[in-house]
């Protein structure tokens, strides 16, 4: 079939079908989609997570299916058994897929479990590759560490030359910088990602490579300038703890050079004055931790998670988190904000997952690290990239950004392996990725679609455009879920009821309720469109409104609200 096709179109599709120019399209192209329009100009820069996660999705089915007909072929099912990486990982995402049966919101966690589904088949086949082809693992690094460059050079142009399509990424934090990564947290948790990779092809071979040691210096100014607390402590951290390490394991030269890119990074945050003032900032907020938003986010979790041990669910943590609100309540809650995120990987997994899913993810962890310790200067670099993600994991939310979920599988890829592997399974896999690929790949296109659409209708209804209506419709008919939709489908609820269409109004609402139960503005809302109808259902709304904002602590102790039959409703 090929051979009858023009040569450009031949090497094309050549190239599509490999597994490497596919894997090295995967770590790259992602970081370029963006989508545009809203906000009243047809040049605005949206959804910078969205189209990314995308791409990842269609990009990974893709790989995959490479994988399994051109490349190595799929690992055995057995293998699973004689790698721990594997199994600790299948067993976590296992348990989070059960956890759904007792999950509030199982769109959620459905919504997480299609991101994690191909991240951990590329990690099978990943490791059964590298497996058989050991000098491939430079080249995933290389290509891992390069495939950021042009997004870092976008933020260096945007200082030079101000992009007006492409805002700053923390303007009330003075970071003037722009990123096709969106807000400064992805693109400093991206670049710490890759910082030791970086190092490790700068200096952790033989001999130094100046041209990874000039792109490694460069990292590290950008990401001073970035002001990330997190990033800061995580750098520092693990800096020090692979000095020693490289030390004691007869490398004092790399050791010590590690040491001095620690000291580097620390003396431009004591240049930089408002990278200083940021940093002054570290000691008192981890003195005060349990009253800064991080502790109080963690001590209201420690609170779910007494209640339900063994978690509420993948993904569910925004859902319940309004009901455990026993400390400092109106912390990041009110009538206008609604904490989405635990700010701790860690944390949201406890609560997700409970104690059980908890532990398998640390003993993930514990074991990815010891494993890096008995093998070579590679596999070190490679633990301290994994550690750098661990502490960072622990005050921000590394895995809620799809791209960083991918850095984190092919780390724990390049990981030594078992010696002894099962037989790939070639092209027999096939009879079962094939179809589950094309679902993934419509599924992604579609959810894709719909958080497009989405955005633009949030934009015209807080404009007050005449086609936010429209827009609304065509989103809300479009299959596919985000864990934001609730507010879109709250935001088209509000214009129905507006053009005089109550019940569609009602049913809109009654949808952004059930994939987020406790919302308060969702719940008076409801009781304004019963009220007329149900004046006994509409009270019972409005107190569990009440509830929710003011006086829930311990989960939800109120009968909940009723849905009312719809025969006693009437347009």
């Amino acid at each position: 079939m090929l051979d009858s096709q023009p040569g450009a179109l031949r090497k094309v599709k050549q190239m599509i079908a490999r597994p490497f120019p596919l894997l090295a399209l995967t770590l790259t192209l992602p970081l370029w989609l963006v989508a545009w329009g809203g906000a009243g100009s047809p040049g605005f820069f949206v959804l910078y997570r969205a189209p990314k996660l995308a791409a990842l999705q269609v990009l990974l089915w893709l790989l995959l299916l490479a994988l399994a007909w051109h490349g190595p072929g799929l690992p055995s099912w057995r293998r699973l058994g004689r790698d721990p990486v594997l199994a600790l990982t299948a067993l976590f995402l296992a348990y989070g897929a059960l956890s759904l049966l007792w999950a509030p919101v199982a769109e959620n966690g459905f919504y997480e479990l299609c991101q994690w589904l191909p991240l951990l088949l590329l990690l099978a086949a990943l490791r059964h590759w590298l497996q058989r082809d050991p000098k491939l693992a430079d080249r995933i690094i290389r290509i891992a560490v390069l495939a950021l460059v042009p997004v870092l050079l976008i933020s260096v142009l945007q200082r030079l030359h101000p992009l007006p399509w492409l805002p700053a990424i923390a303007p009330q934090l003075g970071v003037a910088h722009a990123s096709l990564l969106g807000y400064k947290n992805p693109l400093a948790l991206t670049l710490l990602g890759q910082i030791f990779l970086l190092a490790y092809l700068a200096f952790g071979r033989e001999r130094p490579r100046p041209v990874w040691l000039a792109l490694l210096a460069f990292e590290i100014i950008l990401l001073t300038t970035l002001r990330s607390r997190t990033v800061m402590v995580a750098l520092l951290l693990t800096a020090a703890a692979g000095s020693v390490l490289l030390v004691l394991r007869g490398r004092r030269r790399q050791g010590a050079v590690l040491a001095v890119v620690g000291l580097v990074f620390i003396s431009l945050l004591a240049s930089l004055p408002a990278a200083r003032q940021r940093a002054a900032t570290i000691p008192t907020l981890l003195g005060d931790y349990w009253s800064s938003d991080r502790g109080v986010y963690f001590r209201n979790t420690l609170a779910m998670v007494r209640q339900h041990s063994a978690g509420v669910g993948l993904g569910n943590w925004q859902s319940v988190y309004p009901v455990f609100r026993s400390h400092d309540r109106y912390r990041s809650f009110d009538d206008e904000f609604r904490v989405r995120r635990a700010h701790s990987d860690h944390v949201q997994i406890l609560g997700e997952t409970g104690w059980p899913g908890l532990l398998c993810w640390l003993l993930l962890l514990a074991w990815a690290l010891a494993a890096s310790l008995r093998a070579g200067p590679r596999a070190l670099f490679i633990g301290l990239q994994i550690l750098a993600l661990g502490l960072a994991m622990g005050t921000d939310y590394v895995l809620d950004l799809p791209y960083s979920k991918l850095q984190l599988v092919v780390l724990l890829a390049l990981l030594p392996g078992p010696r002894e592997g099962a037989a790939a399974s070639g092209r027999r896999a096939l009879r079962w990725l094939v179809p589950l690929a094309a679902g993934g790949i419509l599924l992604a296109l579609s959810l894709a679609l719909k958080s497009h659409r989405g955005a633009h209708f949030q934009a015209a209804f807080e404009h007050q455009r005449s086609d936010a209506r429209e827009l609304g419709e065509s989103f809300a008919r479009l299959p596919g879920h985000d864990k934001t939709f609730h507010r879109h489908l709250l935001a088209l609820a509000q214009l129905r009821w507006q053009d005089g269409e109550p019940r569609g109004a009602r049913d809109a609402a009654w949808r952004a309720l059930e994939l987020h139960p406790y919302d308060p503005t969702t719940l008076r809302l409801l009781a304004i469109l019963t009220r007329p109808q149900d004046p006994l259902a509409a009270a019972a709304l409005e107190d569990g409104a009440a509830y929710v904002l003011h006086e829930a602590t311990n989960g939800y102790r109120k009968p909940y609200p009723r849905r009312p039959s719809e025969d006693s409703f009437g347009e």
